[in-house]
């Protein structure tokens, strides 16, 4: 027998199923494989006997070894991701190698079945159609959401944290420098502490906003990605409780992965480089299986009574922390069909994150019902830019074969057409880094079925570490609904005898004024209003400090509001009054033109003034 000078894999080649998968192989591997009909071979291999081509591919190595059934498609596929995970599994799982033979004969022996599964979850070709417009069109939605959260915040980082602001950065890095010294660096990572001044934070959110245009465009497009990283993560540091929302560390860390994806170079104008190294595309699609598959596994494991008799959505239009116009509608939805709603968001959060690990068509299908999910929530809803980053991260479950119609036909590569996803090398570094992000990905996910007491403590501290940089975190939200509505009103008085209402920008206030629709800008001192009205004042000392500042009078913060209703002068006092609000019904509604009925539940802090012990 004829040693071939690298692999040769011999296949029947008059099997029309057989040649369809040698197609999507041959993408696959590239040219590190040969292929051939066995009728052809023959004269070149004799010892091989004319059956075994009839029940099995035959791979010869250039020492001259045969091997066959499915062992030789792992050992076949190389160095491809799938291909190495398979002949490890391979080695050293039990149970894995005889099973995959098995399942080889069978399939060997059903051809035709085999053949139409095929067409069923693959579609037409199963040969991989790349992953290039994929990555062109995730990268601009990247920039799409960064301009959004740098733009947003650049109109309130100074009321919130500048230095006539709510919570001060250059107060909070003294504290932090006081309390753990040096190491405040490495336990606060920030830009921030080389200047937090007014100018450094409103010149962050403005270099962030061009650094997302350059990435848009496709100027130095992973050095805008870190760049735009760089700078969320250090605004995100000194945000304290008004940038610790779920979709601002999601946004670190896809931020994060954007960087790796993003290709290394000066321009990223038209496609033709290819689309992501596969190991960071899979990364990619962890994160949304974290993401979503969480957001459903932490409802059922809080034991909240109202998810688990899904009565939960029933309650959650009028508490959510920003409704918006059509949030007052669906509450008017009857119970059962709010029930259906809970069981399809169930189904979708727990399943379809499943599908990301199955062939092409299921994935896309659990694609498009996480996307659906994603404008569901965005419709009923004001949650800042969670749903469009979210519907971005879904989209790289896409491939060229769906996505490419999305890309101008203009900046497509030269020849207009989409390249496989062949084998791209990420290096040693690469490939560490790729086990080590898995590794964070399984221990967040086993955090929910495990205490992480139970966990060795060098990986409950790599996994703290993960989560303290926002590289590989937990997310699920309402895990706990709430089924009433408290409201906070702030009241101002020039005499302590008349007072008067700061109206905010867009949480509820005067039950007659409609219900606003934000998203995806957020406005953080409002949600944070929603949070506060939760706890009470002592877990909300920065609520105080907002009285403070508009008794002095600070523009900045006074700016957070709908109105000044003292324009002459500031108030000598100012008080927190809470209220319970609730959605009016259609009848009320129709009566009063409101949208809300409220009842005085108390005093939220009583009359504080300037010269009050411990306010000056």
């Amino acid at each position: 027998m004829n040693a071939p000078p690298k692999p040769l894999m011999l296949y029947d080649g008059d099997c029309a199923f057989c040649a369809l998968w040698i197609e999507r192989w041959k993408r696959i591997t590239g040219p590190a494989v040969d292929y051939a009909p066995a009728s052809s071979a023959r004269s070149h291999h004799p010892s091989i006997p004319p059956e075994k081509f009839r029940k099995s591919v035959v791979l010869v190595l250039p020492d001259g070894s045969i091997l066959t059934g499915a062992l030789a498609v792992f050992t076949a596929l190389g160095d491809s991701t799938g291909g190495r995970a398979a002949r490890f599994l391979y080695r050293i799982l039990p149970g894995f190698g005889s099973a995959s033979e098995a399942l080889y004969r069978w399939v060997a022996g059903h051809r035709d079945e085999a053949g139409l599964l095929s067409g069923m979850l693959w579609g037409k070709s199963i040969v991989p159609p790349g992953f290039e417009a994929s990555r062109w069109i995730f990268l601009r939605g990247m920039a799409v959401v960064y301009f959004i959260a740098f733009a947003s915040l650049s109109s309130q980082v100074l009321a919130l944290v500048g230095s006539d602001g709510i919570s001060p950065a250059t107060m909070f890095l003294e504290a932090v420098h006081s309390q753990i010294g040096s190491s405040g660096l490495l336990y606060y990572p920030t830009i921030a502490w080389w200047n937090s001044g007014d100018a450094m934070l409103t010149g962050m959110c403005t270099a962030g906003m061009v650094s997302a245009i350059a990435l848009f465009i496709g100027i130095v497009p992973r050095a805008a990605a870190f760049t735009a990283w760089l700078l969320y993560f250090s605004l995100f540091t000194v945000g304290q409780v008004f940038l610790g929302y779920q979709w601002d560390t999601l946004l670190l860390e896809a931020g994060f992965l954007t960087i790796f994806i993003a290709p290394f170079g000066l321009t990223y104008f038209r496609t033709g480089t290819g689309g992501p190294p596969t190991p960071f595309r899979w990364l990619v699609w962890l994160l949304v299986f974290r993401l979503m598959f969480m957001s459903g596994m932490v409802k059922l494991g809080a034991g909240d009574p109202n998810w688990w008799n899904l009565s939960a959505l029933t309650y959650h239009f009028q508490t959510q922390p920003l409704p918006n116009p059509l949030a007052w509608y669906a509450h008017q939805l009857s119970p059962w069909f709010l029930k259906s709603c809970a069981l399809v968001m169930f189904f979708i959060e727990l399943a379809a994150p499943v599908l990301i690990f199955t062939p092409r068509r299921l994935r896309h299908a659990g694609a498009l019902l996480l996307i659906f999910l994603q404008v569901l929530i965005f419709l009923t809803g004001n949650y800042a830019f969670f749903n469009l980053l979210s519907v971005v991260l879904c989209a790289t479950l896409l491939d060229d074969g769906v996505l490419s119609r999305f890309v101008p036909r203009r900046l497509r590569g030269e020849t207009g057409s989409w390249s496989p996803p062949g084998r791209r090398s990420v290096g040693r570094l690469g490939l560490a880094f790729f086990i080590i992000m898995v590794f964070l990905n399984c221990v967040q996910t086993a955090g929910l079925f495990v205490p992480r007491a139970f966990f060795p403590p060098p990986v409950a501290t790599l996994a703290a570490w993960g989560s303290r940089f926002h590289i590989v975190g937990g997310y699920g939200l309402f895990r706990v609904m709430t089924t009433k509505r408290p409201e906070i009103i702030l009241e101002g008085s020039a005499d302590g005898n008349t007072w008067k209402p700061y109206e905010f920008r867009y949480k509820p206030g005067d039950p007659t004024r409609g219900l606003p629709w934000i998203a995806p800008a957020q406005p953080r001192l409002d949600w944070q209003m929603w949070f506060a009205a939760l706890g009470d004042a002592r877990d909300n000392g920065w609520l105080v400090n907002v009285a403070i500042r508009l008794m002095e009078g600070s523009r900045g913060v006074g700016s957070l509001f709908a109105a000044n209703p003292f324009p002459d002068r500031a108030p000598a006092e100012i008080r927190a009054m809470l209220y319970v609000y609730r959605f009016t019904t259609p009848s009320e509604r129709d009566s009063t033109g409101a949208l809300w009925v409220r009842t005085l539940n108390g005093i939220y802090f009583p009359p504080i003034s300037l010269n009050d012990a411990g306010y000056r």
